[in-house]
């Protein structure tokens, strides 16, 4: 983690200390990593335990938070097939049209969050890009208050043959997915961190490592997440319910699922590096092409093309967790550290420049991040 002097954002702290190397290049840590070529073990390890300092308390938010769902699940499955898949679609509808509607109500807040952070005392030209972005959001939260409920009312017309079958099946499976989201998620977070903190300390190759290294746990991650799920297909399901059509669908579906943790866990770990790097179109445009343009076409003709229901369905998300995290490497390691450093640099306003003396080269950077 890098240090910050009282009172400044890590982002910002290394490019007040004056040194030649820190502003026009590498500092000095950069300068010997770059002679010494590939980390050293020791280095590895040191970035494992500052990626986890970071991840393990997100994941156990996480874990305590999908306990509650977890728990109502499990009593629904006890009162029969039909009552766990009405309970999976009141969650799924409870989540849209409640939690989110609560959540929307931030809408107001975001249009004038400019206002705000000036009240805080934040800088205006980076309170100006910060409340861009949000104006921007606006319209993506609209969208999904209408195609949100949409998926739910769809779910509900029973376009697959046994759906209470399928629909108890699929909220089991979310529950699945759910718990082993938090790892990658957090996992995510973390590099987001360490790697913007690195870039805005012009440490690229530190940067670059801790990108490295978190690619690397969540591989890890996900072969074991793989293995649980496979080896736990049989059973996951016997915690929720007893009924033997569900347990025999889950049994055929979950290992489907399990295989796609191999893409989900890097991919999303990625998502976090490019967040970190200010690069979050990138990824946005590599998830739309992946899930939209080849997971749910191949979903779509498994499922009612082949009449493999749920199977295909996720036989489609496979494909997209493939492609995403295939395209998601190749977005890693086409990465030039040093460029994202100089950008760094030009988004929080470099030497001086924080203060309105470029605001133009500020915008310029900040526009790439759209």
């Amino acid at each position: 983690m890098t240090e910050s002097h009282p009172g400044s954002s890590p982002l910002l702290s290394n490019y007040s200390d004056g040194g030649e190397n820190k502003v026009n290049g590498l500092n000095d840590s950069d300068t010997v990593s770059e002679r010494s070529g590939s980390a050293r073990i020791p280095q590895v390890v040191e970035e494992i335990k500052d990626l986890y300092a970071i991840a393990i308390p997100t994941i156990a938010t996480g874990l305590l938070t999908y306990g509650k769902s977890a728990i109502s699940m499990h009593f629904l499955g006890k009162l029969g097939k039909n009552t766990l898949a009405g309970g999976s679609l009141a969650i799924g509808m409870a989540n849209i049209t409640g939690y989110s509607v609560i959540s929307g109500l931030a809408t107001a807040l975001w249009l004038n969050f400019e206002s705000l952070l000036l009240l805080f005392g934040q800088d205006p030209t980076i309170s100006s890009i910060a409340a861009t972005y949000l104006a921007y959001s606006i319209p993506d939260l609209l969208c999904q208050s209408l195609i949100s409920p949409l998926k739910i009312f769809l779910r509900t017309q029973g376009l697959l043959e046994n759906a209470a079958d399928n629909v108890s099946t699929y909220g089991i499976i979310i529950q699945a997915t759910s718990f082993m989201y938090n790892f990658p998620y957090a996992l995510g977070l973390a590099v987001s961190t360490k790697v913007g903190n690195e870039l805005g300390a012009n440490r690229p190759n530190k940067a670059k490592a801790s990108s490295y290294t978190a690619l690397l746990c969540s591989c890890f991650t996900a072969i074991v997440a793989m293995l649980v799920m496979v080896s736990a297909s049989n059973v996951w399901g016997l915690i929720f319910t007893d009924d033997e059509a569900v347990l025999s669908l889950l049994s055929t579906t979950l290992p489907i699922v399990g295989l796609c943790e191999l893409g989900n866990c890097p991919q999303t770990t990625i998502c976090g590096m490019l967040s970190g790097s200010a690069r979050p179109a990138l990824g946005a445009k590599i998830n739309f092409l992946s899930f939209y343009g080849v997971g749910l076409p191949v979903g779509l003709f498994l499922c009612f093309g082949f009449h493999l229901g749920l199977l295909g369905l996720f036989l489609g998300l496979l494909s997209a967790q493939i492609v995403c995290a295939i395209a998601m490497v190749i977005a890693l390691t086409r990465t030039d550290w040093k460029e994202q450093a100089n950008r760094a640099k030009k988004l929080t306003g470099g030497m001086g420049e924080i203060n309105g003396e470029n605001n133009e080269d500020v915008e310029a950077a900040a526009s790439e991040c759209f």
